[in-house]
């Protein structure tokens, strides 16, 4: 009976679009890997940590992270020519 009751709450779900799984695979374990969708997320009123929105927006976390490998390269100049600016030679 309960295989019955999970099964048939398994595709209500899905048929709603609240969960999408493999119906190919009818097995119990295979219907654990149920991932719920956007509609299934906003019903429950959650976000996963993992997907959250950052708080700091990603083009200030870009800016952030290529000033950061700039400064970087500053300093590898720095540290092969002896002077702050100067053009180092790669080749």
């Amino acid at each position: 009976m309960r295989r019955v009751l999970f099964s048939a709450t398994m595709c209500f779900l899905a048929d709603e679009q609240f969960i999408v799984y493999d119906r190919g695979r009818d097995s119990m374990h295979l219907k654990s890997r149920a991932r719920l969708t956007a509609k299934g997320l906003a019903r429950l009123q959650r976000i996963p940590e993992g997907i959250q929105a950052e708080s700091t927006p990603l083009i200030d976390r870009l800016r952030n992270a290529t000033n950061s490998i700039g400064d970087q390269v500053k300093q590898v100049r720095y540290l092969r020519n002896g002077e702050p600016g100067a053009q180092a030679n790669f080749a």
